[in-house]
């Protein structure tokens, strides 16, 4: 349904533009059926530009697009919840007030269509020649008017002026006016918040009464006395707007319209300035700062409707101030002051090796969880997997020594996040030092096929973090159509650094979608090599995991 409004919103925007151009240049011309057809035509490029997509790659910013240690680690290690995506309330609300309009102009319409069918079946049939029937009421209600092959006259208008009623009826019918007509309802009825395409049908009656006060002069009829008649039935009844009318309220047009000098033929030209017009809107329509604002309509529901009572809406692009909210996965998470090789170092600094555990022989990975608050201090210091209380409790003793660090960010709005880092007790079996780091336990013998996940000396690509991060900016290109459609969101890739950099066994963890995820992988599998990871000295094969998040701005 939302998809539906969007396509409508955009034709009509392109009915909005269709019509200016027509009224400015071609409204004043004596060329009716060449402008009947560009009206008619206008209404169908409408319809037919916002189904055409543009085929491109557009280049967009990579919000923080690598893994740090921690979540490397958390993805491995822990459940990750996703943040509740926000319910956009007020496309809801537009959505429910145009299909109700929607509903209410097409009953409009049927009734009206309805009644006129009746109205026929009363009617006495004067004349059936030609495939129109003639059909004439007692009522002096309303002005002639015709509709498909009925023409419908009081009988008064029949005893006085029926031949010339007649053939100006009879033009209507057998131009197919009445199609035009039930096209632009049909419109009508689907843009009925749009005035263009209201003022459109005015236009299009209009030529419809030019074309049959021409039939009707070129059969020979006094201008004059014709005009006079106009003039005169001006005060009648119109029933039916779906039926085209002897009494059309544009009187002055019309008399004004035949007593005018026929336009220039190379006027007709004019017409191809509607083409840039179309090019423009169809560029504009691809333009992602449009796309990506109508998809947040496209996705929404009628049905969403209902959620507005029951809970609070979260405003487009905007995080509500919540203190008591916190986030496992933002937009930028929180960061050690330094990264996470001066965390490394601070924890292998003052973690000290309880005596008793070390006599024992206790070793193992601690999984520590906190919450990196606004500010960046760190609280709320929890063991998530614990290997012995006193190790357990050393490990929280050191990250609560931490200083503070660079707080996280959705939306550009510090937040409150989870963050779980792994902290590893070993105990070195060649001495009685104490080896403490948090990457993992290490094995005592190093195949040369072994996939590590966690070593000793990560990889790297060259010139570091940053460097990978400008890489990923330059060559990620957001697909055309996922793009146009708003389609955005973290892909996460695992990939295997070899031996001697180069990336092997690139694969997608967690995906978004088919168009983001494939070029995820092609980007991962065309960065240069990185310097090995290594453990024990040696060169080994490390399983590394990044994500690359298409963000929309």
């Amino acid at each position: 349904m939302g998809a539906f409004f969007v396509y409508m919103l955009k034709t009509a925007v392109c009915l909005v533009v269709f019509y200016l151009f027509y009224r400015l240049l071609l409204s004043k011309e004596t060329f009716h059926r060449f402008n009947r057809v560009v009206l008619l035509a206008m209404v169908v490029t409408s319809c037919i530009i916002p189904c055409i997509e543009l085929t491109a790659y557009y280049s967009t910013d990579l919000n923080r697009s690598l893994l740090t240690f921690e979540e490397m680690m958390e993805f491995q290690h822990t459940e990750v919840i996703e943040e509740e995506t926000p319910v956009f309330h007020w496309q809801s609300i537009v959505l429910s007030v145009y299909f109700l309009g929607v509903v209410f102009f097409a009953v409009y319409k049927l009734i009206s269509l309805i009644q006129m069918f009746r109205l026929f079946r009363k009617g006495e049939c004067m004349s059936d020649a030609d495939g129109v029937k003639v059909l004439v009421y007692n009522d002096e209600r309303f002005s002639p008017f015709s509709w498909m092959n009925y023409v419908v006259l009081s009988r008064k208008d029949y005893a006085e002026n029926a031949s010339t009623v007649i053939t100006h009826e009879k033009a209507h019918i057998h131009m197919r006016h009445s199609i035009d007509i039930l096209i632009i309802d049909i419109c009508i009825v689907l843009q009925w918040f749009n005035p263009a395409i209201w003022l459109l049908k005015q236009e299009l009656q209009n030529i419809h009464e030019y074309e049959a006060d021409e039939a009707v002069i070129r059969k020979g009829v006094d201008a004059r006395k014709y005009q006079l008649l106009l003039i005169e039935k001006a005060v009648g009844t119109r029933l039916y707007s779906m039926a085209n009318s002897f009494n059309h309220n544009s009187l002055k047009k019309r008399i004004t319209m035949m007593c005018k000098r026929k336009s220039n033929k190379w006027a007709m030209l004019k017409c191809l300035y509607v083409l840039p017009l179309a090019a423009l809107a169809v560029t504009a329509f691809a333009r992602p700062e449009v796309s990506s604002s109508l998809n947040e309509i496209s996705n929404s529901k009628v049905s969403e409707i209902s959620d507005l009572i029951k809970s609070e809406s979260v405003k487009n692009e905007v995080v509500k101030e919540d203190t008591s909210q916190v986030f496992r996965i933002v937009e930028e998470m929180p960061e050690y002051p330094g990264g996470t090789d001066a965390c490394m170092k601070f924890l292998g600094d003052n973690i000290k090796y309880p005596e008793n555990a070390k006599k024992n022989g206790i070793e193992g990975r601690v999984i520590a969880q906190y919450i990196v608050g606004k500010d960046g201090e760190i609280s709320n210091i929890q063991i998530v997997r614990g290997v012995d209380p006193e190790i357990d409790a050393e490990a929280k003793r050191v990250i609560a020594m931490m200083p503070k660090w660079k707080p996280g960010k959705q939306r550009g709005q510090n937040v409150r996040v989870y963050y779980t880092i792994p902290v590893t007790f070993r105990l070195n079996k060649n001495s009685d030092a104490v080896n403490r780091q948090t990457s993992g336990s290490t094995p005592q013998v190093v195949s040369p096929d072994q996939e590590f996940t966690v070593v000793e000396e990560m990889p790297k690509f060259p010139g570091g973090p940053s460097a990978a991060q400008e890489y990923l900016a330059k060559n990620v290109k957001y697909p055309a159509e996922a793009y146009n459609k708003g389609i955005r969101g973290r892909v996460i890739v695992q990939y295997v650094v070899e031996k001697d950099g180069s990336i092997s066994n690139v694969k997608v963890v967690r995906g978004v979608d088919p168009l983001l995820d494939a070029e995820a992988v092609r980007v991962i599998k065309s960065m240069p090599k990185w310097e090995p990871g290594k453990q024990r000295g040696q060169n080994v094969r490390v399983k590394y995991t990044m994500p690359v998040t298409f963000s929309l701005q």
